[in-house]
């Protein structure tokens, strides 16, 4: 579970934190996320959750492999599911998650990869899509860098509307 301090009593527990859950999806930004989350010398990052097979992503969603099949029809809502499930089951106020597929090899460790990134909040869901191409090692920073700016903006955005 991470603990994301923000500046503002009003969007905040009576601590002043708001809890969030970070997930990745089949360790696209390999834990990237987490790291840039803990290099910033603050002690309000506590935890974040990697789940690189498909078993424990199914696992982890409590879903039958059927219905887990199913559900990867539809990346953004499956992208959604982890961000909702990551927030009740870390009993946080936020769930972050990050989920990805190859769309195109494009030859070396180049690839073409849809990358999809839920937020869900006490408020509900927010979402981006983006396509990245590139060597996976700078696709993989890209993503984690765009994770990052959506809980960024929506802290900045809450924080306004306070």
């Amino acid at each position: 579970m991470a603990l994301i301090r923000r500046p503002c009593r009003e969007c905040c527990r009576g601590d002043g934190t708001v809890r969030a859950y970070a997930v990745c999806c089949r360790a696209f930004t390999g834990g990237i996320i987490s790291q840039k989350l803990t290099n910033t010398g603050s002690a309000s990052f506590a935890q974040g959750l990697v789940l690189q097979s498909e078993t424990s992503q199914r696992r982890f969603l409590n879903v039958s492999p059927e219905a887990f099949r199913a559900m990867r029809e539809d990346q953004k809502s499956l992208t959604d599911a982890f961000a909702e499930k990551a927030r009740q089951e870390g009993g946080a106020d936020i769930g972050l998650a990050v989920h990805s597929r190859v769309l195109e090899e494009q030859g070396g460790d180049e690839y073409r990869m849809e990358t999809f990134f839920s937020l869900a909040t006490l408020d509900g869901m927010e979402r981006q899509d983006h396509v990245l191409g590139g060597e996976l090692s700078t696709s993989r920073e890209r993503a984690s860098i765009m994770a990052l700016d959506l809980l960024r903006k929506y802290l900045l955005k809450a924080t306004q509307l306070a």
